[in-house]
């Protein structure tokens, strides 16, 4: 246990220091590649021109987009810059509603939080187009970019559908690369190839408590078995498979059965909800966005 906590500390510390870069990158950007903020309609006029924009959406079957907070604004549009791997998303409907989803999860103005349900919402009526195109991005990422990484893995748990199954599954069981570390020097590498399997994990847990058995079963192997032993993909792992049903102590006795007995006082905690991945470049007290 001293051991997941140093290692939880050090995610904060490396989490915190990336927020650093990830912001002075941005602000170095050519001023051409921000949005200008215009004046901001009426709250009335951005109540009506969302209402317009999603029966157009929904006459033309196209996600709609997340609507605007009531001073006008999309926040998230405005944001300097975004995820890289927005990149990859290809210019269909779908597509698009992901490279908004993607910006709103980086939104820190008030509204975010709304803006990200009705995103989420809007994407699950279109769950496994959704999900293959999310896989897709992932594929086609830039293994350096493990920030955009992480808001695809989060993106495809977070939707909770059967069809993202596939993608959680693959990168939740993904081997993490041999040769990186979390120093100084080297920024914290390993802690993010983690934190994206984190997230991989908790959406197969979300999956396994409504049901899905192919989640149960991968739970488990993680538990037992991590990618390259990461100790913190365990950790999700042991607590989403003691959550995916009602029989706890059949699963307690499962577990401490084939678990090294280093790992029973993770077992024998009360099932709670483990710890958020802390995204690569981003602040801690601040996850997944600010709404």
């Amino acid at each position: 246990m001293r051991k997941r906590i140093i290692y939880s500390s050090a995610c904060l510390i490396f989490a915190g220091a990336g927020l650093l870069g990830y912001h002075g990158a941005h602000r170095a950007e050519p001023a051409r590649d921000r949005t200008v903020a215009t004046p901001a309609p009426s709250a009335s006029s951005s109540r009506a021109d969302d209402g317009a924009s999603r029966r157009r959406a929904s006459s033309s079957g196209e996600p709609a987009v997340a609507a605007a907070s009531d001073d006008g604004l999309d926040k998230a549009s405005m944001a300097p810059g975004k995820p890289r791997s927005g990149e990859h998303f290809p210019d269909t409907p779908i597509g698009r509603a992901l490279d908004q989803h993607l910006l709103i999860l980086v939104d820190i103005n008030p509204g975010a939080d709304a803006r990200k349900a009705r995103s989420l919402a809007e994407l699950r009526t279109h769950a496994k187009e959704a999900s293959q195109v999310l896989l897709d991005a992932y594929h086609g990422a830039d293994p350096a970019d493990t920030f955009g990484r992480w808001l695809i893995s989060l993106t495809l748990g977070e939707l909770k559908t059967n069809e993202g199954y596939p993608g959680l599954t693959e990168i939740a069981h993904s081997e993490i690369p041999a040769g990186l570390k979390d120093t100084d020097r080297e920024g914290s590498a390993l802690a993010n190839e983690s934190a994206i399997r984190q997230n991989a994990a908790g959406g197969l847990a979300l999956l396994a408590r409504a049901g899905n058995a192919a989640a149960e079963h991968d739970l488990l192997s993680l538990a037992l078995s991590p990618p390259s032993g990461d100790e913190a993909v365990r950790t999700v792992a042991i607590k989403g498979f003691l959550a995916a049903g009602s029989d706890y102590a059949a699963r307690v006795q499962t577990l401490k059965a084939q678990l090294p007995s280093r790992y029973h006082d993770v077992v024998t905690l009360t099932v709670s909800d483990p710890e958020p991945a802390f995204p690569p470049d981003h602040v801690a007290a601040n996850p997944k966005n600010g709404g």
